[in-house]
C-alpha cells in the first residue's frame, strides 16, 4: 500500500506538488522538509520561499486571522494565541509563552512582516522580541550596547530589506531622518499637553493597504457622535493627505473618550467584493467597517474566546495582531531533545528542599531560567501546599536593614539569654497572615507588608489610595486587649481569577463604611464597595478565594433583629462583593465569645466559654453547609491559655497527630485532642521577659514565588481617566486616586504644601520614602536606614524659602479647594501669567520619582482682580513634558 501511495505522489507533476505544498500551514511545510532531500532543497528555495509568503499575504487578506496576547494565569508571563473572527465563541489556540514579560508592559506590533512579529518590554529601553507566531519560534534581540541602562526615548520597527529581502529591525533612539508634514487644519497644537477629556492617544500612525495613515480620534469633539478619521498619505507634502475614511466610533466602538482608552487601524480584508477596514480597540475588540455602507459590526471579542479569560484593558496599545503564515525561521527556541531534558530535571527539582532548588540555579543559565519560569513556580507552589507548613519568628529586620525577619522557631529559641530574646522582637504590635499561594501579610497599626518568609523577600504595600480613609475602632484601647488585633480590619487572600495575591481592608472612607483592597499587582489601593454591617476586630479567615469577618454584635442590631444567631460576612474577592451567611449553631451567650479561623483549608468557627474554660471548634461544611462541632479544647489548669484571661488561636491542626497549635501571643503550645494534655512550646513568662513584650510565630510555606518589585508594577502611560464617585458622590474614589475632588459644594481650601504622611507626624511633608511609599519630614527619615538602603527623594524646592518667600511676596494664596491628596502628587512650582492667573502646578509623585517625561500634572489656578483678591479658582489635569520652572523672584 505505502509503494503505491509513493509511485502516486512521484507521478505527479511538480508544479501540481507546489501547489499542494503552498496551501499548508507553515509547520506543516516546515515537517515536510523532512521527507527527502529533494523536498528539503524544493521547499527552502527562493522561489518557493516568495510564492508561499505570497500566498500568505493573499490568505490574510480575505481571512480574518488573529494573534492575541494575553497574560497567563499567573500574570507573571505573556501567551500568544491564534483566533479565528469568524462566527460566534472563538477558540483560542496556544502558540508559545515568553516568561517574565508582563502583559502590563507589553508593546506590540500589530502588523506581521512576513509573517514575523515585533513585540518589545517597555520596563527596558531596547528590549524587544522576533517571533513567528505559525511556527511558535521567538527570539530576543540584544540590547543596543551604546543604550544599555540608559533611559531614553527610542522606537522600533520590522521592515523588509527590499535588496535582499531579509526582515531588519530599525531602532531609532531620539533621532529623526526626515520629517513629513501633518495634514492641514490637523489641531497637532491641541495635543502638546494632554488634557484629562482627550483620548489617551489622539493622534497615531499606522499602515493601511501599502501606504501611511494618520489616524485621528476625535471622541472628544463636540456632544455628537463621535469618528475616527483616517488620512493616507499620497504625497509628501501636506496636501499629499487625503481624509478617506471618517469611521463612526459610538455607539458600537466607544462609550466615551476614556472607554476604550486607545482605537486603531488594525488592516483590512475583502470579503466578495466588499471591503473592511479592521478597527481594534484596547479592550481586546475587533471591528468591521464596511467601506460601502457604513456598517460596523463586531467581528473578535475575548470574552468570547474560549481558552483565554478574561483580560484587562491594555494601557493606550494592543495585544492583537493579524496572523499570516511564514517559513521564515528565527531560531532561538529549544530542541525537542532538549525540552525533553528539561522537563526531566524540572521533575527532578521539583522533589527537592527550597535551598538545594536556589543552590541549583546557579548551575547554569537554563536551569536559571526553568526554575524562574511561571510554570515551575506555580508546579513548586501547588506542591508545597500539600506539605507541612513551618513555623517561623517574625523578628526585628535592623539588623539586616530590613523591615521584619524570619528566623527559625528552634533557632530563635535557642538564643543565649532573655536579653537575646528581647533584643530579637519585633519592634511594636504586627499580626500576620497564614500562608497564601506562598506569601503571607504583616499588618501593623499603620502599614501592611507583603513578604516572602522562606526567602526574606518583603516590601511594604504603602498607603497610595487611603488618603481619605481610615480605620474603624471605636474603642482606642481596642487594639491593646489581646494580641490579635492592631486596631484595623484588614485581611489577605487570593484572586483565582487573575492570580493576584489580595490585600482587604475594612474601615471608614469619607465617614462611611467603606472596603479598600490592593493587589500585589497594582501600586494603589482602590475602594471595593461597602461592607453590609461593621465586622470585629479579630483578622477575618481566607477560605478559597473568600474573606470571612465575624460581624459586630451590637446591641441596636441585636434588638432590631429577630434572628439571635451568629453574622458573617463574606467577602468574595474574585467578584469583588460582599455577602453574608447566618448561622443558628453555635447560640452564644454575654459569656461566650466567636471568631473565625482557617483549619485544615475549611472555614471554623471557634467559640470560648470563659466561664468553664473551654473552647469548641465548628466546622462549616462548604459553603453555605451546616455547622459541625469537629473539637472540644479544655483550657482548665492552664493559666497561659484561659479564656478568663487571654484570647488563644489555633493556627493549625497536625496532619499526622491531630494536634493543635494554639497561640496566645505570650505562649504557643499544642494541644493533643485525644488526651487533653497541653505541650508548651514556650512561654515569655517563662522565659523572664516583660508582661508587655510579645511574640509572633507565623506559618509559613516553602515557596518561589516573589514579592512583586515596584519596578514590575504597570506604569501608567495614559491620560487620567474620568472623574468616578465613591456612593454616588464626588469624593475622589479611590478606583482613580490621582483624581481630586471636583465637587466644590462646601469645599474647603487646603494648604499646598504636605503634612508627613506617617501617623502621629505633623512635620513638612518635604521626602519621598520609596522604602515606606509616602512623603515623610527629616526626622521620620533617620528611621528609614534602620530598615532600607535604598533611594529617598528630597523635593528640596518645596519647602525651600526662597519658593515661600516667592509666593508670598507677590501675595497668592498658599491654599486652594482643589489641591489633590497627597499620596499620588506632590507641589511642584508655582506660576504667573501675563493675565493676572496664578497657577500652582502639582506633580505625580510616580513620575517624578522615575523622571517620567511626559508626567501627569493637575494645576491648581487663581485669577486675581489685580489687587490681590482672588475672583475665580479652577483645576486643570493634563499629560505634559514639563521640567518644572524656578521658583518666583
Amino acid at each position: 500500500m505505502a509503494s503505491k501511495r509513493s509511485k502516486r505522489v512521484a507521478s505527479l507533476p511538480d508544479e501540481i506538488v507546489s501547489e499542494i505544498l503552498l496551501l499548508l500551514p507553515a509547520r506543516s511545510v516546515l515537517r515536510c522538509r523532512a521527507v527527502c532531500r529533494q523536498w528539503a532543497a524544493e521547499l527552502s528555495s527562493p522561489g518557493f520561499m516568495d510564492a508561499y509568503a505570497a500566498r500568505a499575504g493573499a490568505r490574510r487578506t480575505s481571512k480574518l486571522e488573529l494573534v492575541v496576547f494575553a497574560a497567563s494565569p499567573g500574570h507573571r508571563s505573556t501567551a500568544a494565541y491564534s483566533c479565528s473572527g469568524q462566527g460566534g465563541a472563538h477558540a483560542a489556540d496556544p502558540l508559545f509563552a515568553v516568561d517574565h514579560l508582563r502583559t502590563d508592559f507589553l508593546s506590540l506590533s500589530s502588523r506581521p512582516c512576513r509573517g514575523l512579529m515585533l513585540f518589545s518590554d517597555t520596563r527596558t529601553v531596547g528590549s524587544y522580541w522576533v517571533c513567528n507566531p505559525s511556527t511558535g519560534e521567538r527570539r530576543p534581540l540584544p540590547l543596543p550596547p551604546q543604550h544599555r541602562g540608559q533611559l531614553t526615548l527610542s522606537s522600533a520597527g520590522l521592515v523588509i530589506d527590499g535588496r535582499n529581502m531579509e526582515c531588519k529591525v530599525v531602532h531609532l533612539f531620539y533621532k529623526s531622518f526626515g520629517f513629513v508634514d501633518v495634514p492641514a487644519g490637523l489641531p497637532m497644537e491641541d495635543y502638546v499637553s494632554l488634557e484629562e477629556h482627550s483620548p489617551a492617544v489622539p493622534v497615531h500612525l499606522a499602515e493601511l493597504k501599502g501606504s501611511l495613515c494618520m489616524v485621528h480620534d476625535l471622541r472628544h469633539r463636540g456632544h455628537g457622535p463621535s469618528s475616527l478619521d483616517v488620512w493616507v498619505l499620497r504625497g509628501r507634502d501636506a496636501g499629499g493627505w487625503s481624509l478617506d475614511y471618517r469611521i463612526p466610533a459610538t455607539p458600537l466602538m466607544a462609550r466615551d473618550v476614556h472607554g476604550p482608552r486607545f482605537i486603531t487601524v488594525l488592516g483590512c480584508i475583502v470579503t466578495g467584493k466588499q471591503e473592511k477596514l479592521l478597527v481594534a480597540t484596547s479592550e481586546h475588540k475587533v471591528y468591521a467597517f464596511a467601506t460601502d455602507t457604513g456598517r460596523v459590526e463586531t467581528v473578535f471579542s475575548i470574552g468570547e474566546t474560549t481558552g483565554i479569560g478574561l483580560q484587562k484593558e491594555a494601557a493606550a496599545a494592543l495585544w492583537i495582531g493579524l496572523y499570516e503564515d511564514s517559513l521564515v525561521r528565527i531560531g532561538g527556541g529549544a530542541s525537542r531533545r532538549e525540552e525533553e531534558v528539561l522537563s526531566a530535571v524540572a521533575e527532578i527539582l521539583l522533589r527537592l528542599p527550597l535551598k538545594s532548588i536556589a543552590q541549583s540555579m546557579l548551575v547554569c543559565r537554563r536551569w536559571r531560567a526553568l526554575i524562574e519560569s511561571e510554570s515551575f513556580v506555580r508546579r513548586h507552589a501547588m506542591s508545597s501546599m500539600e506539605s507541612a507548613k513551618k513555623t517561623v519568628m517574625v523578628t526585628s529586620g535592623r539588623a539586616r536593614r530590613a523591615f521584619f525577619n524570619f528566623t527559625p522557631m528552634e533557632r530563635w529559641l535557642d538564643q543565649a539569654s532573655p536579653a537575646g530574646l528581647a533584643a530579637a522582637l519585633a519592634n511594636g504590635k504586627i499580626i500576620c497572615s497564614k500562608p497564601c499561594h506562598g506569601l503571607n501579610l504583616i499588618s501593623t497599626s499603620s502599614d501592611d507588608y507583603l513578604c516572602n518568609p522562606c526567602t526574606g523577600d518583603i516590601k511594604c504595600l504603602g498607603i497610595r489610595g487611603k488618603s481619605r480613609f481610615g480605620p474603624r475602632c471605636n474603642d482606642p484601647q481596642a487594639a491593646g486587649r489581646h494580641a490579635f488585633t492592631v486596631g484595623r480590619q484588614i485581611g489577605f487572600g487570593f484572586d483565582r481569577s487573575t492570580g493576584e495575591h489580595v490585600a482587604v481592608e475594612i474601615g471608614h472612607l469619607c465617614g462611611t463604611l467603606a472596603c479598600m483592597l490592593k493587589t500585589s499587582e497594582s501600586d494603589s489601593w482602590t475602594c471595593a464597595g461597602t461592607p453590609p454591617m461593621p465586622v470585629t476586630d479579630m483578622p477575618p479567615a481566607h477560605v478559597d478565594g473568600t474573606l470571612y469577618w465575624m460581624a459586630e454584635r451590637t446591641q441596636e442590631a441585636t434588638a432590631s433583629s429577630s434572628h439571635q444567631g451568629l453574622v458573617i460576612v463574606a467577602f468574595d474577592i474574585s467578584a469583588r462583593r460582599f455577602d453574608t451567611l447566618r448561622c443558628d449553631q453555635p447560640r452564644l451567650d454575654d459569656d461566650h465569645g466567636a471568631f473565625l479561623v482557617e483549619l485544615n483549608n475549611m472555614l471554623s468557627l471557634v467559640a470560648t466559654n470563659r466561664q468553664v474554660e473551654e473552647m469548641v471548634i465548628w466546622v462549616m461544611r462548604g459553603k453555605r453547609g451546616a455547622w459541625v462541632e469537629a473539637h472540644r479544647v479544655c483550657l482548665r489548669g492552664q493559666p497561659s491559655f484561659s479564656p478568663r484571661t487571654t484570647v488563644a488561636v489555633p493556627l493549625e491542626i497536625s496532619s499526622g497527630d491531630g494536634r493543635i497549635l494554639l497561640s496566645t501571643g505570650r505562649t504557643l503550645g499544642y494541644y493533643d485532642t485525644r488526651t487533653g494534655a497541653l505541650d508548651t512550646v514556650y512561654s515569655l513568662d517563662h522565659l523572664q521577659l516583660a508582661p508587655y513584650e510579645l511574640a509572633f510565630p507565623m506559618l509559613c510555606q516553602e515557596s518561589l514565588v516573589r514579592v512583586p518589585d515596584d519596578d514590575e508594577l504597570p506604569v501608567g502611560r495614559v491620560a487620567p481617566p474620568p472623574v468616578s464617585s465613591h456612593n454616588g458622590r464626588h469624593r475622589s474614589c479611590n478606583d482613580h486616586p490621582e483624581l481630586v475632588d471636583v465637587d466644590d459644594a462646601g469645599r474647603t481650601p487646603r494648604s499646598i504644601f504636605y503634612e508627613c504622611q506617617n501617623a502621629g507626624c505633623r512635620g513638612n511633608g518635604d521626602v519621598y520614602s520609596a522604602c515606606c511609599k509616602r512623603l515623610i519630614c527629616v526626622e521620620c527619615l533617620r528611621q528609614c536606614p534602620g530598615h532600607y538602603r535604598g533611594q529617598h527623594f528630597p523635593l528640596s524646592t518645596i519647602f525651600d524659602d526662597g519658593v515661600v518667600d516667592g509666593i508670598r511676596r507677590h501675595g497668592l494664596p498658599m491654599e486652594h479647594p482643589f489641591v489633590p491628596d497627597p499620596d499620588c502628587y506632590g507641589y511642584y512650582y508655582s506660576a504667573i501669567d501675563d493675565d493676572d492667573v496664578a497657577r500652582h502646578v502639582f506633580v505625580s509623585l510616580r513620575d517624578f520619582v522615575r523622571c517620567n517625561q511626559p508626567c501627569h500634572l493637575i494645576e491648581c489656578a487663581y485669577r486675581m482682580d489685580g489687587h490681590g483678591k482672588v475672583i475665580e479658582t479652577w483645576v486643570r489635569r493634563y499629560l505634559k513634558v514639563d521640567f518644572g520652572e524656578l521658583p518666583l523672584a
